[in-house]
């Protein structure tokens, strides 16, 4: 949050340039867009001009940047990600119970933990994020299949992939030859 206050500074000092505050929070070590800063200073812009700057104003965060700040694992943010993000789940409760919610369900994948997902379930179907409950209703309605997905070794990977490899060929050979000539170019990509 230490860029922002500087952007709230400098514009209180009578820099109104996004370009420059832009340029000079780069300086600082910020790896963000620029259309984040232009969003941010066109708030600044927007108010009161009698009234002084506050270091709360509202930024416009894109949906792909949140989501992916929402998916992956704490530790693999920098810390200026990591900065945004908190100042993100400080501005809503359902925010952050949402990234919570999400970072468990994370975990719950990652480490095949079976016995966390009924706790988690029960939890995710009581939250205030509709999606969530959506999300926790669908899961539950294929409970069995999650179950065996969280619990037994085998997948279905390996077969998906040979699948999209006959598609694969199948479409660049799309009227030029039959089911022959289709067989015998899959065959030689197995060997």
């Amino acid at each position: 949050m230490a860029l922002i206050e500087h952007i709230v500074r400098r514009w209180n000092e009578g820099c109104h340039n996004a370009a420059e505050l832009y340029r000079e929070i780069r300086g600082l070590g910020y790896q963000g867009a620029r259309t984040t800063v232009r969003d941010f200073v066109a708030t600044l812009r927007t108010r009161d001009p009698g009234k002084p700057a506050a270091g709360q104003v509202r930024v416009r965060l894109g949906t792909r940047r949140l989501r992916m700040w929402f998916t992956r694992p704490p530790e693999e943010l920098g810390d200026t990600e990591r900065r945004w993000l908190e100042g993100v789940l400080e501005g809503s409760p359902a925010v952050r119970e949402a990234y919570t919610l999400l970072q468990e369900f994370r975990m719950i994948l990652a480490e095949r933990r079976a016995d966390k997902l009924k706790p988690w379930l029960e939890r995710a179907s009581g939250a205030s994020v509709a999606p969530l409950r959506g999300f926790a209703r669908g899961i539950e309605r294929d409970l069995d299949a999650v179950m065996n997905a969280l619990t037994l070794p085998w997948s279905n990977g390996p077969v998906e992939g040979y699948i999209n490899k006959l598609k694969l060929l199948k479409r660049q050979m799309y009227g030029r030859a039959g089911i022959e000539l289709l067989r015998k170019r899959f065959l030689a990509l197995q060997s």
